[in-house]
């Protein structure tokens, strides 16, 4: 304030005097000096209201032009801007605000510093509700709805800018996609549910265990990259690595390259386990007779148990039938010059084995004939047939094993007449025939 308390309309600078003529006296030792004391204290007063009055309040502003702001001019408080003082330009904030006129006012644009966190700059807009429609800043949101159709298009979106976390969950859907060429995507889809899927390959790793569809086919790799599963796109397939054990069907047949395993009933042709066997022996013995006796002397011959044949494949445990059908040929052995010599009696044993020639027996047969005296003088050939059932092969479902079967053949008589002199009394028997072992595995 002044010294007298005046403020800028109040303060006067007094008139000098006026110098009369004849009164030089008066006008230095009287006049003068007042007017001096008077100057100075008006001086006075208008340093103390200048020093006083440097804030500007708004009952002393009747005009404020743009020429009459300086550049850089700061204001520390607030400016209300406006007819309806709805535009705040607040200097404490560092905001720039514009209210609406509602019942009860809501700010709805922000412009400046968002919060005490360095650099948090941006605008933020929001509706009647206070919903954010839009916002820059450490945060930056736009509202779908306020974007017009049509728009956005590729060339206002950067590249690599709009991921998951910018989508928000079931969003995106078919309608919203329509393109023809996907070649540059690569991403991880995760559950994709579509139509019709049109490509090249579809694969479900690069390497290793894998599945993959492609124009030719359905093809399946194991842990090893090794191909067990081929389906092609004519029919044909292959279950089962190409060099091994596996199923082919070739549009024409069926195959199972290694064995088949059923645990139910397949009623067309009931499939079984067969084997063949290997016939072990051919000569059943040969006996050479004492010296020439005379007409009418009685030869026997017998000989032991002879493995002829045997059976050896894989079993599961089931029941197994073995067909044993040998040929029995008696004849003499005592040159080129075939005798004269009836046979009286020909008995054969025949037996069926279980893991060896000594083994478990199973089943036995004989085969009896004695013709009528005299009857028979030439060779003699005899066959039977010996079938048994084994209820306990070897193996399992699980873990198929081998089981042999041993058939064995016994001359236990071979009589004849005497030889005629000078023929010996030689004898032989030969066998052929068939053995077959079947697993009822159905």
């Amino acid at each position: 304030m002044a010294v007298n308390g005046y403020s800028f309309d109040e303060i006067s600078l007094p008139n000098p005097p006026t110098y009369i003529e004849g009164q030089p006296i008066e006008y230095v030792t009287v006049k003068l000096p007042t007017f001096l004391r008077s100057q100075y204290t008006a001086l006075l007063d208008f340093m103390s209201a200048v020093q006083s009055g440097f804030l500007i309040s708004s009952d002393q502003v009747i005009s404020l032009d743009a020429d009459k702001i300086t550049n850089n001019t700061q204001f520390t408080q607030s400016l209300f801007v406006g007819a309806e003082s709805k535009i705040k330009l607040d200097g404490v904030s560092n905001q720039i605000t514009v209210t609406d006129n509602q019942a009860t006012p809501r700010t709805r644009v922000y412009l400046g510093k968002f919060s005490g966190t360095a650099n948090d700059y941006g605008l933020r807009v929001v509706d009647a509700d206070n919903v954010v429609k839009f916002q820059t800043g450490a945060t930056t949101f736009i509202d779908g709805g306020i974007i017009s159709a049509n728009t956005v298009s590729a060339t206002q979106i950067a590249a690599d800018t709009i991921t998951v976390d910018q989508m928000a969950a079931n969003s995106v859907t078919a309608t919203e996609i329509n393109v023809s060429n996907l070649s540059s995507v690569n991403a991880d889809l995760g559950s994709c549910t579509a139509g019709t899927l049109t490509g090249g390959t579809i694969q479900t790793a690069a390497s290793g265990a894998r599945v993959n569809l492609t124009t030719d086919g359905i093809n399946g790799y194991n842990a090893s990259g090794v191909h067990v599963v081929d389906i092609a796109n004519d029919g044909q397939f292959r279950f089962g690595p190409s060099g091994g054990s596996n199923i082919t069907w070739n549009n024409t047949a069926l195959t199972i390259n290694g064995s088949l395993i059923t645990t139910g009933n397949i009623v067309e042709g009931e499939v079984t386990g067969r084997a063949t066997a290997t016939w072990s022996a051919s000569g059943m013995g040969a006996w050479t007779g004492g010296p020439s006796g005379p007409a009418g002397t009685d030869t026997v011959h017998h000989g032991g148990e002879v493995s002829v044949a045997s059976i050896n494949f894989e079993t599961v445990g089931r029941d197994v039938m073995v067909f044993f059908t040998p040929t029995f040929y008696a004849t003499d052995n005592d040159g080129t010059v075939v005798p004269t010599k009836y046979l009286r009696t020909f008995d054969v044993t025949l037996r069926i084995r279980r893991d060896s020639s000594s083994g478990t027996l199973l089943g036995t047969q004989y085969i009896r004939h004695s013709p009528p005296a005299n009857t028979i003088t030439t060779d003699y050939n005899a066959g039977a047939s010996l079938v048994i059932f084994d209820a306990s092969s070897n193996g399992s479902l699980a873990e198929p094993d081998d089981t042999v079967y041993v058939c064995t053949a016994q001359v236990t008589i071979y009589r004849t007449n005497g030889a005629s002199s000078p023929f010996s009394h030689n004898k032989v028997v030969v066998t052929s025939g068939s053995a077959t072992a079947v697993e009822l595995r159905a």
